[in-house]
């Protein structure tokens, strides 16, 4: 986890959040075969009658998703996803602390812990996690988290469901957890964590180099 600070110029998006809406920010990069986004679409789909908004922000790739599921879903046609392409990572962490909840869309395989889940985490904005599986590697570091909601795809998409997604955003908006708070709950993922780690590992190096040469 690292601080995140707001930008001295604000970003022409958060321009676009309505203070009158429920603002979800997903962050990142959708992929047809391990980060398919049918799942939070269906699942706007279900909450199109409700304040909450989606806003995308990443590079869009294209492949495996054809130039029909394109024109629908990321050509802002429906009134509550809206797409707005790639930011340079500086303005990407400004959006983050504007943002009223953010959407986490975990990988549909279990090797490796995505690494956007830590900077969401240090924003201390209220999360939505939605895992493709029951195996998920966010679910040890969300169990932690004090404003998060995580939900399976195999629930399915269900008037429940999006009731559910609802009362969490509109129960947590405008809600943030202090910097110095989210050091306490995640110590192993501080950058001061990590860098006594690296240098005990350098100095365990050079003693057992100096053992050795004697």
């Amino acid at each position: 986890v690292r601080p995140i600070v707001p930008q001295q110029q604000q970003s022409k998006i958060v321009e676009q959040f309505d203070p009158k809406k429920i603002n979800l920010l997903f962050v990142g990069k959708f992929y047809a075969d391990i980060r398919h986004p049918q799942y939070l679409f269906d699942l706007m789909e279900q909450l199109r009658d409700t304040p909450i908004v989606l806003h995308i922000v990443g590079p869009l790739n294209d492949r495996g998703f054809d130039k029909t599921y394109f024109e629908k879903y990321f050509t802002n046609q429906i009134p509550n996803i809206r797409f707005h392409g790639a930011v340079p990572p500086t303005e990407a962490d400004d959006i983050l602390l504007y943002a009223d909840a953010l959407v986490h869309l975990s990988n549909s395989v279990d090797t490796a812990m995505p690494s956007k889940i830590l900077d969401y985490i240090s924003s201390g904005k209220p999360i939505l996690n939605i895992c493709k599986i029951r195996t998920c590697p966010t679910l040890s570091l969300m169990e932690r988290y004090p404003i998060g909601l995580t939900i399976f795809e195999d629930e399915g998409v269900s008037e429940l469901m999006s009731e559910r997604v609802r009362e969490f955003c509109s129960i947590n908006k405008g809600k943030q957890i202090p910097y110095n708070e989210i050091k306490k709950l995640y110590p192993e993922c501080t950058i001061e964590y990590v860098g006594n780690q690296f240098d005990e590992t350098i100095q365990e190096a050079i003693n057992e180099f100096k053992t050795n040469k004697i």
